[in-house]
């Protein structure tokens, strides 16, 4: 009986109709300049490598080779 109960319950939530759902249709998002998409493309340079592995903790958690950050700091 309250087995039933319960299921019932649920087995309406699930069933109701749902008429509201979010759409992307008629959004006003921004969208990226071509000179932004430019530099998005762009390969990294090495000196920009070279400063985030520098100004990074060297003590967070391993790659998937499981060396720390710290191993390639040196």
């Amino acid at each position: 009986m309250i087995v039933d109960s319960v299921v019932n319950h649920f087995q309406s939530q699930v069933k109701k109709d749902r008429t509201w759902r979010p759409t992307w249709a008629n959004q006003s998002l921004p969208k990226l300049s071509d000179a932004m998409t430019q530099q998005l493309d762009a390969p990294f340079s090495w000196e920009e490598i070279r400063l985030t592995m520098f100004s990074t903790d060297g003590n967070k958690s391993p790659g998937l080779d499981w060396f720390g950050l710290s191993f390639y700091q040196r």
